[in-house]
């Protein structure tokens, strides 16, 4: 624990009737697993599955790069093509 983290508790602003209580954890549905394509047509091969039922949801190709920072740039748009609004988190 930090000095600040001492003075404060101490300060009588924390206490044990005051601390947040976590909430349920909610288990995942759904598992996406993302490999490369064969490494000379330069490809990612994304799958959706429903872990529940072990059904594919969905198979997409997209483009792979070398570069992390232009799949990153891919990969966000993409993913909120998938996923509804409500979802947007996921992301």
């Amino acid at each position: 624990m930090s000095k600040d983290e001492l003075l404060l508790h101490k300060s009588g602003m924390v206490s044990d009737q005051t601390a947040v209580r976590f909430g349920k954890w909610i288990p995942a549905s759904v598992a996406l697993t993302i490999r490369s394509g064969a490494a000379d047509q330069g490809t990612a091969i994304l799958e959706f599955v429903d872990i529940q039922k072990a059904e594919r949801l969905r198979y997409d190709v997209l483009p792979y790069s070398r570069d992390w920072k232009e799949n990153a740039q891919l990969l966000k748009p993409y993913l909120h093509t998938v996923f509804p609004k409500k979802y947007e988190s996921c992301s």
